[in-house]
């Protein structure tokens, strides 16, 4: 049979006890900020590498004939555990976006959109990149627009 304890010693364990589990809580709040800060920079550093990984990606095949899709990942969601990892997905087929001539603008600007966004290329890249892929008159006016500083979003 466990020893009659006091009301006074009975007070002091509790508030030990208390004391103990304020510990842990602050603790577990320290440990949820310092991970939730984490994986906000790990979310930072993937779109950075994703970005740089395109720059690569152009600088490697600057005629853009057949340039390999950029790698298909996507940051860690804030619920899922460092150790789990998701399985391959199939690889996107390699697209290329065609050259632009100065025909059917609208057809050209719409396979453009798509382009930019299935590859998620940053907006402030894409009208840079347009100039690799046109072609005769639309190539010549896209020029004399750059080279008069006519172009700026």
């Amino acid at each position: 049979m466990a020893p009659k304890l006091s009301s006074k010693d009975m007070e002091e364990v509790i508030n030990a006890i208390q004391a103990q589990l304020t510990l842990i809580q602050n603790h577990l709040e320290d440990t949820s900020t310092k991970q939730f800060t984490l994986e906000a920079k790990n979310d930072n550093l993937h779109s950075h590498v994703t970005s740089l990984l395109n720059q690569v990606t152009l600088l490697m095949h600057p005629d853009n004939q057949n340039p390999p899709p950029p790698p298909q990942t996507s940051p860690r969601s804030s619920h899922s555990h460092l150790h789990q990892q998701q399985p391959p997905s199939p690889r996107p087929p390699a697209l290329t976006l065609p050259f632009f001539e100065g025909t059917q603008p609208l057809d050209g600007l719409f396979q453009a959109k798509q382009y930019f966004s299935f590859y998620q290329i940053p907006m402030d890249q894409r009208l840079a990149m347009m100039g690799f892929h046109m072609q005769g008159d639309a190539l010549s006016w896209f020029k004399w627009l750059h080279n008069n500083n006519l172009l700026t979003d």
